[in-house]
This record gives structure tokens, C-alpha cells and sequence, in this order.
């Protein structure tokens, strides 16, 4: 949970295949925007975790949260 203008809210965290999915690119796209940090991410526990990107983070690539 984050805390936005002293309101709890719960942030919605994607995976690389979810990300994928909803820009209608490849995973191996996505990865590399996250390596160049045209996509803002983090892996929670290393790298066999997978990244992770709030939701929020795809706003600019034009993706709607579900």
C-alpha cells in the first residue's frame, strides 16, 4: 500500500508478460525499456523474481489500468 494525499490506496504491480500484453509488444521489449529505464521498475528480490511496474507507470505508453 502507498499513501497518496493521506488516503491508502493499493498500487497494482505487472509483470514483463502483463506489460506485454497490454502494450502489444514483445517481453524481450519490455525488458529492455526497463534495463534503459524507459520504464521505471524493480526487481522485489533479485532477478529470478521478475521485474515488477506499478501500474501507473504505463500511463505515458497510453495503457488504461484494468
Amino acid at each position: 500500500m502507498s499513501v497518496l494525499e493521506g488516503v491508502m490506496t493499493e498500487e497494482r504491480f505487472l509483470t514483463v508478460p502483463d506489460i506485454a500484453e497490454r502494450l502489444s509488444v514483445t517481453e524481450a521489449t519490455v525488458r529492455e525499456w526497463l534495463r534503459s529505464s524507459r520504464l521505471p521498475g524493480y526487481l522485489p528480490s533479485g532477478r529470478r523474481a521478475g521485474w515488477r511496474v506499478s501500474e501507473r507507470a504505463l500511463q505515458p505508453f497510453g495503457a488504461s489500468p484494468k
